[in-house]
């Protein structure tokens, strides 16, 4: 083979490698691409199976049983039909009951048990605990052997730690103003202005019995025991309300700045609850709102919305701040979400209410409805049904969307913004098309079909979340911050006037607000009541939570 020949057979050997290797790139890729489409398919078959696992094995209640929890209820439900049970079951220690008939299995199970509980550590108390250090040590004479007649050497220590409680204590605080006088004038030393002018309550003690009785939901009554037991001083209920009022009465003007603060921001969460009002011996039904602003936006990256091109483009914010604001109403007319939303543009999040309908229609506001509320409805069908019913698999699709919910919760909002419209938007259409299908199958006022109704009148509100990365499945964030109202609720058991339920409303506000933005209450309304008396009005934003400081 001659020098020609061998050049091009090496060309061709070449060019056959070369598109050998273009050809394993092109299927190696294919494989990438069917590797993403099969995870995310396991992803799904692994949310159908936990939802299986869950109506045959779990608990008959909305909230899921956690995951460590699964094997434990199948086993346990092969001799005990009643699964609410099954974990006492599992954690009852019967060695002393077992006698000479127990079987080796059982015993070793119970070994096993408590060999678990022996390797299970508890926390450690918090670094910044004081601690107070009490030392065992042996007596002179002991540390002193007889045997070998030498003293004993220190090889080593162990410590334990206890919490300790210290008794909250009242005590009086003495304002002494010294004055001064001449031939021809006199002066006294100022006093700083207290919230209760010539009253016996301090800053202090404002703070804590605001925070005992919303926060702790103790009512006043019982802190005017606890008062009586601890320093054996008498405050009475009447008086210890009269300070609530006026506590309510400074924190106005900064929740007032609240409520304009939270229409700047990009949505809003919504929901409202019954307040037993007492009103002429007897009581009404008074309402509590609340509105929610989560800080959309505070990552620093704009949120995704879509124009109508149905193209994805970014807007602008003007407010992120993390802010929480109640508002009580006598009644549940559609003119108080109206005059409250006011000025709003933007997401309003809440559970498909009609009064919201009128401040939807008149402002430049979108309504995004509520998947939890959704699937409630199905969720009783399913469970009066206690079998397959057709609820189950609108039960099944909703989970799926709930499992991808559970996969971009921690993606940037524009990622979870493209993530749903890839995964959310092909489960939302096949849901739908399900809806209209049923629908047509099913006999009309019956549980199932108002359940299928709501999803399919409410369609369009359902699936706006997918508008947004910033925007929520569901309007849980404004139903866990209704808790404390509907805890409260059952240990005050009713306001005493719509004016109690006004100063109620704004209480709660700093309350809840302080928690979203991780504020100690106490220190923050101590500091606040103290500089409030004394305060400018243009100086009344810095005063909110998230802009406080303290003095």
């Amino acid at each position: 083979m001659n020098k020609d020949t061998m050049i091009k057979f090496l060309q061709t050997q070449l060019e056959h490698n070369n598109n050998q290797l273009k050809h394993a790139n092109q299927q190696l890729q294919q494989a990438h691409q069917q590797n993403k489409e099969l995870l995310f398919k396991i992803d799904k078959i692994q949310a159908q199976l936990d939802t299986l696992l869950r109506q045959l094995y779990g608990r008959k209640s909305e909230k899921s049983p956690k995951p460590d929890d699964k094997s434990k209820n199948k086993k346990d439900n092969d001799n005990n039909d009643n699964t609410d049970n099954t974990d006492n079951t599992d954690n009852t220690d019967n060695t002393d009951n077992t006698g000479s008939g127990s079987t080796g299995s059982n015993s070793n199970k119970t070994n096993s048990t408590k060999s678990d509980l022996q390797k299970a550590k508890r926390k450690k108390p918090p670094e910044h605990l004081f601690r107070e250090i009490i030392h065992y040590d042996l007596p002179a004479e002991q540390k002193f052997c007889s045997a070998c007649n030498k003293t004993k050497s220190l090889v080593g220590t162990q410590t334990s730690e206890q919490f300790e409680f210290i008794p909250a204590k009242l005590y009086v605080k003495e304002h002494v103003k010294y004055t001064y006088s001449c031939l021809c004038c006199i002066s006294t030393v100022p006093m700083p202005e207290q919230p209760i002018p010539g009253g016996l309550a301090s800053p202090g003690l404002l703070a804590d019995i605001i925070i005992s009785k919303y926060d702790d939901s103790m009512p006043l009554y019982r802190q005017n025991q606890r008062f009586k037991r601890m320093d054996n001083v008498d405050i009475p209920e009447s008086t210890m309300c009269n300070w609530v009022a006026k506590t309510a009465f400074w924190l106005e003007p900064v929740v007032n700045v609240m409520k304009n603060d939270s229409k700047n921001s990009i949505k809003l969460h919504s929901d409202d609850t019954t307040v037993p009002v007492l009103a002429k011996g007897k009581t009404k039904l008074g309402r509590v709102w609340v509105y929610l602003a989560d800080g959309a936006g505070n990552d620093g990256v704009t949120p995704v919305v879509i124009n109508d091109n149905n193209n994805a483009e970014q807007t602008n914010i003007i407010n992120t701040n993390k802010c929480t604001v109640y508002e009580y109403t006598p009644t549940r007319a559609a003119i108080w979400p109206l005059k409250f939303l006011s000025g709003f543009s933007g997401y309003l999040q809440a559970d498909a209410y009609s009064g919201y309908n009128e401040a939807i229609t008149k402002e430049n506001i979108t309504e995004v409805a509520c998947m939890a509320h959704a699937r409630r409805y199905f969720f009783d069908v399913a469970k009066a049904a206690k079998g397959e019913s057709i609820a189950h698999d609108a039960l099944n699709q909703i989970s799926e969307l709930y499992h991808v919910e559970q996969l971009c919760k921690d993606m940037s909002a524009f990622q979870r913004y493209r993530y749903r419209k890839k995964h959310s938007k092909p489960i939302l259409k096949k849901l739908y098309r399900w809806l209209k299908s049923t629908i047509k199958t099913l006999m009309p006022n019956t549980p199932i079909s108002k359940a299928v109704n709501y999803m399919l009148n409410h369609w369009r509100a359902l699936g706006n979340f997918l508008s947004n990365g910033y925007l929520d499945i569901d309007n849980n964030k404004a139903e866990r911050a209704m808790r404390r109202v509907a805890i409260g609720r059952k240990n005050w058991l009713f306001a005493g006037s719509d004016e109690a339920g006004k100063h109620a409303a704004i209480i709660y506000s700093i309350l809840e607000t302080c928690k979203q933005n991780g504020i100690n209450t106490f220190d923050y309304l101590k500091d606040v009541l103290t500089r409030l008396p004394s305060a400018k009005q243009s100086d009344i934003k810095n005063f909110t939570p998230y802009n406080w400081m303290p003095a």
